[in-house]
């Protein structure tokens, strides 16, 4: 070629066969490509210069030729063919090669030539070079192709380091190709070095990440590297673009291969993650390069890649599954979640269909915990609507959950869900939304058709233009109006008539080309008006104010013009006359108008123009129909007025037949205020009698009952119109219209009229109030107080006409009808009745005012602003004792209503320590007319919130007035009385509020400061720079002042719990030491409450003790030491007492004067109730081990107490507690405190040996409290018995596991404990076949039966065991004979005589039979048939010892790895039995004795015996426990001794033998050594401790020790 004839490169390889055509842009190969390299080699070698300095000259030449950027791009595209040459017709494996690839296929020139290529990058700068799309004009893509995939790598660490050189110094689109070809390039030994590398990039270079990591996904490297890189790439999570994030995501979460990485790598995400900051930044690039296509649909994609990689990798990885959901499930802190875990929560849904179940539990389970919030749910959607709308249907899915579940909770999250997704979503997704709306709201299902309908208002409200195209569907719930109440009803009213005006306004019509929806609603309204059923009046009634609302709204920024407005105005001034007119024949539907157009007048929900027409056409018709002018009632009170309907009383006492009475009545003007200066007056009762003679007398007497709804409708239109009532401001002070009070006896039928008056009288003046006493006229205030008096005055005298009706019950008129009204709002069964039926309806009837109150006009919240006036008169001296209680008597008043009104506004919180007896409401009077029911629980709260501290002072005063009561001389007791009762009542109040959910929610915090600041500035301090506690403590203080003050019981305890709740609201993170002080406080006050007597019903006395006594012991600083107070010394005492009565009472006793025989089983449940809490919430652990052990025996010891006390005082109450409660201790027991025990059982095991011996004195007892469950046949003890015996063997198995895992299993000593019943008395079991030589000896000791359980006996012989018959006889008389005593009382039995066989025994077995013992074979069957006919002597033993199997006689079988042959065994038994006949009774006894062995009982009564899965897992000793009695005296114990070398060893021989010489042996060497002691751990149950001394001389086992244990302490090795 020209210009390089001198190149020696050129030179060379045209020698090999290359030539350049087209002016160097074609290569062009005139030999066999195969040989190539070859020649090459052979001319290279060949030259005498090789091999330097030809390389080097080589290079430098090669350097020149590829500056031609022609010959530099020939020599990197892929080789010509020479289409003159044939011989290269089967050369195409070397095709597809350049000149630089084969040249870089010669070892020598390789490194060199790569370094060349590499440096040469650095002359293409530009980021268009590198994006130009033919390959062949990419000269860096070329130039990276020929490193790609060389067969050998000659010096790879070379490479590795030149190819990281440059990129450190080449621009970011080479540096990202030379990053993406790496994997191609490298060898597999440099991975590791490369990937190290490649993380400094990633740290220094941002922009390199994504690259990056895609090159990593193809590196092979260890583990440790990847740690280090997953922590590089969290790093960048943060900072890094939007569009990369999901590539970061996608390599963490690939990265994961083990539960922990899983864990860690999750954290990270959540944590690094923050949409609400990716979310803005999205919303500025938007609307930043809103002309940008490429930027907006990087960020309209990016949530959608970022779930799809989430998506992906959680479907392939189940551990990352199983990671996320077990750390949602841990999380347990509101702030702790995350948006990220709801969307987590929907992809796990959709994508695997084995965990939908599990996700919906776990939604759930955090939103009764209150860890979800609706904002959590709404950042999940809207934040990340691209990506999620993809999981719609699981969406969707979990939300219908939510609203079908019947917690609130989960009912807002679903309305958020809901709402949000409406949003965001587009016009499918809406439609789908809502299709299940209405789905849900045509079910009927209360809980969730309400909430649908909130869901859909307010979906309605915000998109009413998006919501129109849906019309269509929201109509198809007009058909199931019968399965919603009116509260539903009004709501979806009012969602019908938002989208009635807004498509008439739009002019929308559906597809089907019907009239519009207002148009369908107009005609709904008038056929609902017109129907006979009262249920459907209502239904009219609603659904016609709601569109008269929408029609004509109070909205000054309404963009509606003036002829649309007008147009609007005229439409709903027709429709209310229309309504109007349908409704006049029915006064209760009117009432109901009137009612319903006051609430949307006082709520401003209508312009300004309808309530004047409103106010012209129907207020002000109330002048004319119920006032009179001063010369009408001077002519009125002049006559005297005959009621003509005169009838006779058909229900007069009889014998007196049919009576004439009084028709004739003089009306009289009551309550007049203003005296002359009046000029009008009420007429209630010329109305109710109809006195102007009309024809239509139902309808003139029947007017009555719009009274009150008209004026309350007259006085809503003056304030909203006139902001004041000055024009209507006479009928406060105006009289009534009544009769003249007289002795004259009225007839049943003007007397029931003159009942009528009263009562509407009384509504009346409610009306006034409601009316008046909002107005800052202090004369309007007093009058208002004094028509307070009035109706106080005129319930008096209403009860006083019903008292003298002769049990003729009272109805007032039209009340029915109310009644009804509200019953159809509160439910939709069985009220559609037609107006023509409603008399044959049953009516409610009243014969007192108390029944009558809650029918009566409700008074609104706004009347309690009188409470800030001195009604007590404090201020004021010179007010009679008449006066005081007169105006005592308005106080309660207003309180009580007070306090109704709170209960039936308030919801308690779940941590409320107010019964549910607080809790019950008038379900007649709450219905959705109720004004309290639609006053918003914020407005309830702000006017409760300025009252509260005048209440608090009152408490003051009312202290004051009850001490000065007392220290007067002449002591008024009515007004003690009433003084005690408003303070109950406030601090009733008071408890309930700061009890309730509402308190407690965030969104009330600020009124629960203004509440808070009210009560401190009482006493002095209003600093509002202080925290929670420091406020909580200022106004505990407050309260805690009141104590020494307060007098009546029910008072204080509804004080100390008015306390207790005050102590709630101490936030959590306060120091113990602070919040114990407090607790010390009310500590004491409870104290001093239970030194009280309380004279009450049982009941409320019951639960008053069962509050104080936990509450006490739940806030004091050491709970244990008030449990032992009484478990040890109280009860004890108390008990002494019962039985001897003479004794002088304790003064310990005095001090508690509410413990009594009724009251004594509370004191004994409270006990074993919070010991077992103690136990639960491990109450008893200490800083040391030796404290909490110490700690362990109080309980332990309390609980013994307890259970020693049913031995003298076993009343059926007291033994279902200590079973039902005292099976709760010991599984909590086993659970919390033996593992405890285990893992410190080395270091203290001489503690813990004693704690058990403690315990096992109750365990004993218990047993004989579940045998005597069955002896006294009761089946609410029985019940409890299968359970109890369960948890016994449980906790010997404990203590055995203990013992092995500390390696002192040789301690353990197990046996069977005889059945005894609670006063100690032995209650055969079992009855087995004995041999002729035994018969005689257990004759002699029946009580010894068990030691020949598995000896065979002819049936015969049974007889000769239970005595002859004139024995049997003689025993059964002295059973029937015997008087019956107490059970505290002890048998007195003749030492010499055999136990009498008890009739409790007997009927004892019987019960064991009924309840179905296991494992009998067929002989014992056969045994049982032919005993028969002794069934009601002393059968029952023999079933009973029948039916349960021996378990102490353990064959060397049983002990022995590989057990002897069947003879052998029998063999064995045989020489026993040899050996226990050859013995006297008190050898036998000694033996018994010193072995432990208990006679006849099966330890446990389970189906599967506690021995034999121990010698099963440890066969190397079985030892036998011995009895004890607990009644024997301390100073007497003897404390036997049993050596290691007493113990069986393996294979040795039966423990039967043990019994035998050894026994004896082992007696002799306790004579002989003396002092030694003995301490075996017995089995944990079955034995009476309360052997009467007679039966220990009897049985000589009275040298037992009470300490003795089933742990030998010296056998306790390690």
């Amino acid at each position: 070629m020209k210009g390089y004839e001198n190149n020696i490169f050129c030179k060379l390889i045209n020698k090999a066969g290359i030539t350049f055509e087209d002016n160097g842009e074609r290569i062009v190969f005139d030999s066999n490509l195969t040989f190539f390299r070859h020649e090459f080699k052979k001319v290279l070698y060949s030259n005498p210069s090789y091999p330097q300095p030809l390389l080097n000259t080589i290079c430098e030449n090669f350097t020149d030729f590829i500056q031609d950027p022609l010959l530099f791009k020939a020599c990197l595209i892929p080789y010509s063919k020479n289409e003159s040459k044939d011989n290269f017709s089967h050369d195409f494996g070397l095709m597809n090669e350049s000149l630089i690839k084969s040249l870089l296929g010669i070892d020598e020139l390789q490194t060199p030539i790569m370094k060349i290529l590499l440096e040469k990058l650095v002359d293409y700068t530009t980021e268009e070079e590198i994006m130009k799309n033919d390959l062949n004009d990419n000269i860096p893509k070329l130039i990276m192709n020929q490193l790609r995939w060389i067969d050998n790598i000659v010096d790879p660490n070379q490479l590795t380091e030149n190819l990281f050189e440059m990129i450190s110094i080449t621009p970011i689109h080479i540096q990202t190709e030379i990053i993406e070809a790496i994997p191609d390039i490298i060898i597999d030994s440099q991975h590791n070095e490369v990937v190290k590398k490649l993380k400094e990039s990633m740290e220094n270079d941002t922009e390199l990440v994504v690259p990056i990591l895609d090159t990593l996904s193809n590196l092979k490297f260890s583990d440790t590297l990847m740690d280090e890189l997953n922590i590089t790439v969290i790093k960048h999570l943060e900072h890094c673009e939007l569009e990369k994030i999901p590539i970061l995501i996608r390599f963490l979460l690939q990265s994961i291969k083990n539960n922990d990485k899983a864990k860690f790598i999750i954290s990270k995400i959540r944590s690094k993650l923050n949409f609400n900051v990716i979310a803005s930044l999205l919303k500025v690039e938007n609307s930043i390069n809103e002309d940008d296509k490429a930027q907006v649909n990087i960020s309209k994609s990016f949530g959608k890649l970022l779930f799809e990689c989430f998506k992906n990798e959680l479907r392939s990885k189940k551990i990352l599954c199983e990671e996320w959901l077990k750390l949602i499930n841990d999380l347990d802190k509101r702030e702790d979640f995350k948006s990220l875990d709801i969307d987590i929560l929907y992809i796990i849904h959709s994508i695997n269909i084995n965990y939908k179940k599990r996700v919906e539990t776990i939604i759930k389970k955090k939103i009764k915990e209150d860890l979800i919030t609706p904002d959590l749910i709404k950042d999940s959607i809207v934040l990340h609507k691209s990506g999620i709308i993809d999981y719609y249907s699981s969406i969707i899915t979990i939300s219908e959950i939510l609203l079908n579940d019947n917690n609130p909770n989960s009912n807002q999250l679903a309305l958020s869900i809901y709402y949000n997704s409406f949003a965001s979503f587009d016009t499918y997704y809406r439609q789908e939304i809502i299709g299940s709306l209405v789905t849900h709201i045509g079910t009927g299902l209360g809980n969730s058709v309400e909430y649908s309908l909130k869901i859909l208002k307010k979906i309605v409200n915000n998109f009413s233009s998006e919501v129109i195209q849906f019309i269509v569907f929201i109509k198809n719930i007009l058909d199931y109006l019968d399965n919603l109440d009116i509260n539903q009803i009004r709501i979806l009213f009012d969602i019908l008539s938002t989208l009635a005006v807004k498509s008439k306004d739009t002019e929308v019509l559906n597809n089907s080309g019907e009239s519009s929806l207002y148009t369908d609603l107009n005609i709904i309204i008038r056929k609902q008006l017109s129907n006979p059923m009262y249920r459907y009046k209502i239904m009219g009634i609603i659904m016609g104010l709601s569109l008269m609302c929408k029609l004509s709204p109070n909205d000054n920024n309404s963009t509606i013009n003036e002829n649309d407005k007008k147009n609007n105005m005229k439409l709903s001034c027709s429709l209310l006359r229309m309504m109007e007119i349908q409704c006049r024949k029915s006064l209760p539907c009117l009432q109901y108008i009137y009612d319903e157009l006051s609430f949307l007048i006082n709520n401003r929900y209508i312009c300004k123009e309808l309530e004047e027409w409103i106010y012209d056409n129907f207020a002000c018709n109330f002048q004319n129909i119920f006032l009179l002018d001063v010369e009408d009632l001077n002519r009125v009170i002049s006559k005297e007025f005959y009621y003509e309907n005169e009838m006779y009383d058909d229900e007069e006492v009889k014998g007196k037949g049919k009576q004439a009475v009084n028709n004739y009545i003089r009306f009289d003007s009551w309550n007049n205020l203003d005296g002359d200066e009046s000029t009008i007056v009420l007429k209630i009762l010329p109305i109710l009698l109809n006195t102007s003679n009309t024809q239509n007398t139902s309808e003139s007497s029947g007017i009555i009952v719009c009274m009150c709804s008209m004026f309350r409708l007259l006085q809503s239109c003056e304030k909203s119109l006139n902001n004041n009532l000055e024009s209507i401001d006479a009928l406060l002070g105006c009289g009534i219209l009544l009769f003249e009070d007289s002795k004259n006896e009225y007839s049943r039928d003007l007397k029931y009229q003159l009942c009528n008056a009263l009562f509407y009288s009384i509504n009346w003046y409610r009306e006034l109030l409601n009316a008046f006493c909002d107005q800052n006229d202090n004369e309007m205030k007093e009058k208002c107080i004094i028509r307070l008096k009035n109706i106080i005055d005129m319930e008096k005298k209403l009860s006083e006409f019903l008292s003298s009706m002769n049990n003729i019950k009272f109805s007032p008129i039209g009340l029915h009808e109310t009644i009804l009204f509200n019953e159809i709002n509160n439910s939709n069964e069985n009220y559609y009745m037609e107006e023509v039926n409603l008399h044959s309806h049953s009516k409610k009837s009243f014969s007192n005012i108390r029944d009558l109150k809650p029918y009566m006009r409700e008074i609104d919240i706004s009347i309690f602003d009188i409470l800030k006036f001195d009604l007590l008169y404090i201020e004021k001296e010179d007010i009679s004792d008449e006066q005081k209680i007169i105006n005592y008597s308005i106080f309660k008043y207003l309180l009580t209503d007070l306090n109704e009104k709170i209960k039936q506004k308030l919801k308690l919180c779940k941590t409320s320590n107010i019964t549910n007896n607080n809790k019950k409401i008038n379900k007649d009077t709450s219905n959705s007319n109720s004004l309290i029911q639609r006053v918003s629980t914020k407005k309830f709260l702000l006017t409760i919130s300025q009252i509260i501290p005048y209440l608090c002072k009152y408490l003051e005063d009312l202290l004051k007035l009850i001490e000065d009561n007392k220290n007067s001389e002449s002591e008024n007791e009515e007004q003690l009385n009433l003084c005690n009762e408003c303070f109950y009542i406030i601090v009733e109040g008071l408890n309930y509020i700061f009890s309730s959910q509402a308190f407690e929610e965030e969104k009330y915090l600020d009124i629960k400061q203004n509440i808070i600041l009210g009560i401190m500035k009482l006493t002095g301090d209003d600093n509002q720079d202080t925290d929670d506690f420091y406020r909580i403590t200022i106004i505990f203080n407050y309260f805690v002042n009141f104590k020494n003050k307060i007098e009546s019981p029910s008072s204080h305890i509804m004080y100390i719990k008015l306390l207790d709740s005050l102590l709630k609201h101490i936030p959590s993170t306060v120091e113990r030491n602070k919040l114990q002080y407090l607790n010390n406080a009310l500590e004491s006050i409870i104290k001093s409450a239970l030194k009280k007597k309380v004279s009450s019903r049982s009941s409320e006395k019951n639960e008053y003790i069962i509050y104080l006594l936990q509450l006490c012991i739940n806030k004091s600083e050491n709970s244990i030491e008030i449990i032992k107070y009484y478990c040890l010394q109280i009860l004890p005492q108390f008990i002494d007492t019962l039985i001897n009565p003479e004794a002088d009472v304790p003064n310990s006793l005095l001090d508690n004067p509410l413990l009594n025989g009724e009251t004594f089983n509370i004191y004994y449940k409270i006990m074993l109730v919070e010991l077992n809490n103690i136990l639960q919430s491990e109450a008893f652990m200490q800083s040391s081990i030796i404290k909490t052990i110490e700690r362990l025996n109080d309980v332990v010891e309390c609980f013994t107490h307890l259970t020693r006390i049913i031995k003298i005082y076993d009343k059926r109450t007291i033994l279902k507690h200590l079973l039902k409660l005292g099976k709760l201790f010991l599984d909590t027991f086993v659970k919390k405190v033996m593992p405890f025990l285990n893992i410190n059982f080395k270091q203290h095991h001489e503690d813990i040996v004693g704690l058990l011996k403690i315990l096992q004195q109750s365990t004993r007892i218990f047993q004989s409290v579940c045998n005597d469950s069955k002896i006294m046949k009761d089946l609410v003890l029985t019940s409890n018995v299968p359970q109890a015996k369960k948890i016994l063997e449980t906790l010997l198995f404990q203590v055995k596991i203990m013992l092995e895992d500390n390696s002192c299993l040789q301690a353990f000593w197990i046996g069977n404990l005889r059945h005894r019943n609670i006063q100690g008395n032995f209650v055969s079991s079992q009855f087995v076949q004995e041999s002729k030589e035994e018969k005689e000896f257990i004759k002699d000791n029946i009580d010894d039966i068990d030691s020949a359980l598995n000896n065979e006996e002819d049936d015969n012989d049974i007889d000769k065991l239970l005595g002859s018959d004139e024995e049997k006889s003689e025993k059964k008389k002295i059973d029937s004979n015997k008087p019956k005593t107490k059970k505290t009382q002890k048998k007195v039995k003749n030492s010499t005589e055999k136990a009498p066989i008890s009739k409790e025994i007997v009927e004892s077995d019987e019960s064991m039979d009924e309840e179905g013992e296991e494992s009998e074979d067929e002989d014992e069957e056969k045994d049982e048939t032919e005993t028969e006919n002794i069934k009601n002597e002393s059968a029952h033993v023999s079933k009973k010892m029948k039916s349960e199997p021996p378990e102490i006689v353990i064959s060397s079988s049983q002990a022995h790895p590989n057990p002897p042959s069947e003879n052998n065994s029998n063999s064995d038994i045989k020489s026993n039995k040899s050996g226990i006949s050859d013995k006297s009774n008190s050898t036998t006894n000694s033996n018994i004795k010193n072995s432990g062995e208990i006679m006849v009982s099966k330890s446990l009564e389970m189906d599967i015996s506690p021995i034999k899965p121990i010698m099963r897992k440890k066969k190397k000793r079985a030892i036998i426990s011995d009895d004890e009695d607990e009644e024997e005296d301390e100073d007497e114990k003897v404390i036997d001794e049993i050596n290691e070398d007493d113990i069986i060893e393996d294979g040795e021989e039966p423990i039967e033998e043990l019994t035998q010489p050894k026994r004896k042996k082992l007696k002799k060497s306790k004579r002989s050594h003396g002092a030694k002691s003995k301490r075996s751990v017995y089995l944990l149950s079955q034995a009476s401790d309360d052997d009467d001394e007679d039966d220990d001389k009897e049985e000589n086992m009275n040298e037992y020790d009470l300490d003795d244990s089933f742990i030998d302490d010296r056998s306790i090795l390690y």
